[in-house]
């Protein structure tokens, strides 16, 4: 699943292992100051600055 979201979204790995792990569990909002989860079909992003 993780090498979806790699070549669906351009993600570096860790990223990717997080929006799988969050598509898992049904989880559709993250803090972060990482902008590359905007990409992110589905995932609301809230910045932590």
């Amino acid at each position: 699943m993780s090498i979806e979201y790699i070549s669906r979204y351009a993600l570096l790995t860790n990223d990717a292992i997080n929006a799988a792990t969050m598509e898992i569990n049904k989880i559709n909002s993250i803090a972060t100051n990482d902008r590359d989860f905007e990409r992110v079909e589905g995932v609301k992003v809230w910045g932590l600055l």
